[in-house]
């Protein structure tokens, strides 16, 4: 009789495991959270640095040299002076002019330089996440509602950058308003960024793609806009991976539905009796959105993992599972 009481303890107990490995990922998920929020801020800044740095130059020794050759500048030395050799005279009447000078310090003292730069960070990141090509099974209800919302806030936050002295009258309220904004925005986006759970009920993925890395584009602008990011993309796809993060892994502080826990413990069962068909076929019997956020939530906690189109227990899988068969 002892077999049969432990294969009918076996659920209990597959529950039990399964709600100690929530706890110790939900522990792990508050500190990798706490260190994205942040290495965020970090990142950036650190991309609008090299945005305005990169502008500078290009503007400092390719543009403004050619506006002195159309329209001459004065220069700020004599560069007719015997002592200069010709090209370096040249240089001086392209280079070191006052309409240099007084590019570069406007471009360095006003704050519309800078927040030109956070502008354009957020507008490209709003432009990936609108244009991002997903399938249907990717997409939820919600999507273009926040995508909508963030857009709207985006052009009130142009406004507001641009059609009002906030900046320079009162700078400290301008960057609290300026940050909370621009928080927000990227909330709703990454709100939106997130697919539907459905997207990984094919028993492929673990994580959502950049559609910019995929290998096929749905339209040409889409072939354009790749090779760009694929320049530029890494800090937009930190970020969005991030923020993605957090917003799937809501289930480990919401807990699992009851309909969802328990396909996620006939599924264990299955995959420790060594019946994947018999773990297939309970998922194919969810609706897809369940279906993938089981295959999610047991890749998260490292128990199974998908591979060629199956799904197998991880080492600790296997080791919890057995461990739960075994128990009388």
């Amino acid at each position: 009789m002892a077999p049969s009481q432990g294969s009918q303890g076996t659920p209990q107990l597959i529950n039990r495991f399964l709600k100690q490995e929530m706890t110790r990922q939900r522990k792990e998920m508050n500190t990798v959270n706490t260190t994205s929020l942040f290495m965020i801020p970090i990142v950036v800044g650190l991309t609008v640095a090299i945005f305005l740095i990169g502008f500078f130059l290009i503007m400092a020794f390719v543009l403004i040299p050619l506006s002195n050759l159309v329209v001459p500048s004065e220069p700020l030395m004599n560069s007719t002076q015997g002592s200069w050799r010709p090209r370096r005279a040249l240089a001086s009447r392209l280079l070191m002019t006052t309409r240099g000078l007084k590019f570069t310090e406007n471009f360095l003292i006003s704050p519309i330089t800078y927040i030109t730069g956070f502008n354009a960070f957020l507008g490209v990141l709003l432009l990936i996440v609108w244009v991002d090509p997903r399938p249907t099974r990717c997409r939820k209800t919600s999507d273009s509602p926040y995508k909508l919302v963030a857009a709207l806030i985006y052009a009130a936050l142009l406004g507001f950058s641009y059609g009002t002295t906030f900046v320079q009258f009162q700078p400290l309220l301008f960057w609290l308003l300026y940050s909370v904004l621009s928080a927000v925005i990227i909330a709703l986006l990454a709100n939106a960024y997130v697919p539907n759970t459905a997207y990984y009920s094919d028993l492929e993925h673990t994580r959502y793609e950049h559609w910019w890395t995929r290998p096929r584009f749905p339209t040409f602008l889409h072939a354009l806009l790749s090779l760009l990011l694929i320049k530029i993309g890494p800090p937009f796809g930190f970020l969005l991976d991030t923020c993605t993060e957090m917003v799937s892994n809501r289930w480990l502080w919401k807990g699992l539905s009851p309909t969802e826990q328990t396909t996620a413990i006939a599924v264990l069962t299955a995959l420790g009796n060594r019946d994947e068909r018999r773990a297939r076929s309970i998922l194919i019997g969810q609706p897809p959105a369940i279906a993938g956020k089981i295959v999610y939530v047991l890749s998260k906690l490292n128990l199974a993992l998908p591979a060629q189109r199956q799904l197998q227990l991880t080492s600790r899988g296997e080791q919890l599972v057995q461990a739960a068969m075994r128990s009388p």
